[in-house]
């Protein structure tokens, strides 16, 4: 091999870490920000018998 093909592997080697890490982060902050309607409806629940007593 010469050198631009390890030149060129090793880049393409450098993206593919940094397309992981993008992807692992937008996984990460997507788990975090999505909302649980489930957990909604309880709250609400929850807030209508504190105000009825």
């Amino acid at each position: 091999m010469s050198s631009l093909d390890l030149k060129f592997l090793h880049n393409i080697q450098i993206h593919l870490k940094i397309l992981r890490l993008i992807v692992l982060r937008s996984n990460f902050k997507s788990n975090f920000t999505r909302r649980d309607p489930h957990l909604e409806n309880a709250n609400l629940k929850r807030a209508t018998r504190k105000r009825q007593i």
